[in-house]
């Protein structure tokens, strides 16, 4: 019988993929579940780190805006400033206690963000030893550990709306195992005031209780707690948070996007996102080692199963599902971090499959998905368009740097050219490159403390707002912003809303210059011709008189000589003439296309457009509106600019009105080539993104 033992006993070694010696060993010195669980939670801390430095960016000023200046209560009944769902517990709450705990510290957020991942993770490893064994429990907690999908939600401290929900969930789930289930209830209600990401929970542990032995009957039956919880949690969700969400975060109901949301989930599992182009330079990184290498311990050490492990991969991949299942509704700015509660489901499937392989497969595994995932994490580009099938997130660790290193800089900028200012001030910013999320109102008022200042962006403009007190003008360039002094800001306001095709706010800002300095003849100017676009070409020209303007229309005989002095070099005398021409003929719209086009040659400044050029090029336009050539060269004005959209719109009068010879105008069909290339989602724009400069 003893031989018999023992040679079951080597069979089942061989199957394990060890030796006498190594099992002999392991069986010795095998790590307890604490110890096991200890050198994951190093592993992971190992690798997340660095995310306690990381400053507040986007929704966090946002949310510390709401509750700086509030009480508690005032906080939670306050409207949602992104208007986005109803998330009391993971926003108001969480930033309200945080905030007057630490003093807005940073550090703190994150500190409490990385504290709760790590408690997500005890808890993940509870749920898997509990329903598999031990080493399914340290395969499924270091897959976890080591995934990228979690680096944005403990870098982001907004990201705690999905961590509280998660471990939440998770906490609601190991109760329910504990058949505590009115506790585990309780625990996913308040998971849901944090992330409605979590609201398939019942469904979840109805197949982890029939996986632990109870008839499907009797599962569904111990989950009525949790299915009844779910009714005031959607009471409120109807009342407050779904009737009126942010644009671009609409909820859709798609079954393309279901579909898409699945397929993702299996990308982000394996880490297989990439820039565009780079497929296969995102595999030339290697593992995070030092985080990697406790985990691995943890794995290969950890104590072999002493009852039979059960098999079904069923219960893991249906939670994977059913928690994949909300992304479904907003699939088309899909992010790797919505499925880290999905992931779970998987980490558990994971953990279940290994124990049917010798040792060496689960150690293989896990180094395999964290080599995958890290060619993830150092992916250097983010989708910046809404598409459900993108091969990258759209929010994810390269946005938030890139983002958050750009919010500094401008945040240093502010502060060191107005290290204080007057109650009741405004600031107008603008020439902000997209994407770096800064949210103007909220980001003023907490970086001074005041919650009597007000800021905006220059579509945001009005003369009710730049009236309200002191006020201040920003202009980004790059990574900087440079303060301008008021009447250089106005006239830049002006010049970039008529090259938007918004004469409404360049009248405004018109008129505050005016206000500031009455009688001013360029202001006057320009007034007269946004008010012309306007309709009210009466006072238009009641204007032009006022500026010395004589309110003829041509045609003008100094034009002929102004284009051979143009020809010849002499481009300022050509300019000079043409300014006499429109002294004398104010109406007619050849001087101004041709003074326009002087302006041209003559170069323009970086970054902001020439008003004397644009002022002019707009004259040409409106004054001789079926001129086709008057709007081909506003298109190449708004084109040089980065207006894109109002380039297209211009071109395509242009092709309307220009007949064949406009149909032949090749630099003119590039530039519209160009244009799907330059807008969110083309080529060029993600090249810049990548921090290349475009073509």
């Amino acid at each position: 019988m003893s031989k018999l033992r023992a040679r079951k006993k080597s069979a089942a070694q061989r199957r394990r993929g060890t030796t006498p010696i190594l099992e002999s060993l392991r069986e010795r010195f095998s790590l307890s579940s604490w110890q096991t669980l200890a050198l994951i939670l190093a592993g992971s801390f190992i690798l997340q780190v660095s995310a306690l430095k990381a400053p507040f960016f986007a929704d966090d000023h946002v949310f510390l805006d709401l509750v700086s200046f509030k009480s508690l209560p005032q906080s939670i009944v306050s409207p949602d400033p992104l208007s986005s769902y109803f998330r009391p517990l993971g926003r108001q709450v969480y930033f309200w206690l945080n905030a007057h705990i630490s003093n807005e510290s940073p550090i703190f957020f994150h500190s409490v963000n990385v504290c709760l991942f790590l408690l997500s993770l005890g808890l993940l490893f509870s749920i898997a030893k509990h329903l598999a064994s031990q080493l399914a429990g340290a395969v499924a907690a270091g897959f976890l550990a080591l995934h990228y999908a979690v680096d944005l939600p403990l870098r982001w401290v907004a990201g705690s709306q999905d961590l509280l929900a998660m471990t939440g969930a998770l906490l609601a789930i190991r109760l329910f195992l504990m058949r505590r289930p009115w506790l585990a209830a309780f625990a996913l209600f308040l998971a849901l005031l944090c992330k409605e990401i979590v609201v398939f929970t019942p469904m979840i542990a109805i197949l982890l209780g029939h996986w632990d032995g109870e008839s499907w009957k009797r599962a569904a039956f111990r989950t009525l707690p949790l299915f009844l919880i779910l009714i005031p949690w959607a009471i409120l969700w109807h009342l407050f948070g779904s009737r009126h969400v942010t644009t671009g975060l609409e909820l859709t109901f798609k079954a393309s996007g279901f579909l898409a949301a699945f397929v993702q989930l299996a990308r982000v599992t394996l880490g297989l996102e990439w820039p565009n182009g780079q497929f296969v330079s995102r595999w030339l990184v290697v593992p995070p080692i030092l985080a990697l290498l406790p985990v691995v311990i943890a794995v290969l050490w950890t104590s072999s199963p002493r009852r039979k492990t059960p098999h079904s991969l069923t219960p893991g991949l249906g939670w994977a599902l059913l928690g994949a299942l909300p992304v479904g509704s907003v699939a088309t700015i899909w992010s790797a971090y919505y499925y880290v509660f999905a992931l779970a489901g998987i980490a558990l499937a994971l953990g279940v499959w290994v124990t049917r392989f010798p040792r060496w497969v689960a150690v293989a595994l896990i180094v395999i998905l964290a080599w995958t995932s890290n060619g993830a994490r150092r992916i250097n580009e983010f989708a910046t368009s809404p598409d459900a099938w993108s091969a990258q997130s759209h929010l994810n660790s390269w946005w938030f740097n890139r983002g958050a290193g750009c919010v500094e800089s401008y945040l240093h900028d502010l502060k060191n050219a107005r290290p204080t200012v007057p109650g009741g001030s405004t600031f107008f910013f603008f020439n902000i490159p997209p994407f770096t999320f800064w949210h103007s109102g909220s980001i003023v008022r907490w970086a001074y403390r005041d919650s009597s200042l007000h800021a905006y962006f220059l579509r945001e403009f009005s003369l009710e707002k730049a009236r309200s007190g002191s006020n201040f003008y920003f202009f980004g360039q790059k990574d900087r912003l440079v303060e301008l002094p008021a009447s250089e800001a106005l006239y830049d306001v002006a010049a970039i809303m008529v090259l938007r095709d918004d004469p409404g706010i360049a009248r405004d800002a018109l008129l505050l210059e005016l206000e500031s300095s009455p009688g001013g003849e360029i202001a006057t100017y320009w007034l007269a011709w946004v008010k012309w676009a306007l309709g009210d070409t009466v006072q238009a020209q009641d204007l032009l008189k006022r500026t010395g303007l004589a309110i003829n229309r041509g045609p003008s005989p100094e034009l002929s000589h102004a284009r051979a002095l143009a020809r010849s070099g002499e481009t300022q005398k050509a300019i000079d003439l043409v300014l006499d021409a429109i002294q004398h003929h104010a109406l007619d719209p050849a001087p101004q296309g041709l003074l326009a086009d002087l302006l041209d040659m003559r170069g323009r400044p970086v970054n902001k457009p020439d008003p004397d050029l644009v002022i002019a090029a707009y004259a040409a336009r409106i004054l001789d509106p079926q001129n086709p050539q008057a709007w081909r060269r506003w298109a190449m004005l708004q084109y040089s600019r980065g207006l894109f959209p109002e380039t297209r719109r211009s071109l395509d009068i242009y092709f309307a009105l220009g007949g064949p010879t406009a149909e032949g105008d090749e630099q003119a069909r590039k530039v519209l080539s160009m244009i799907p290339r330059l807008i969110p989602g083309g080529d060029l724009v993600q090249k810049a993104v990548r921090g290349a400069s475009p073509e």
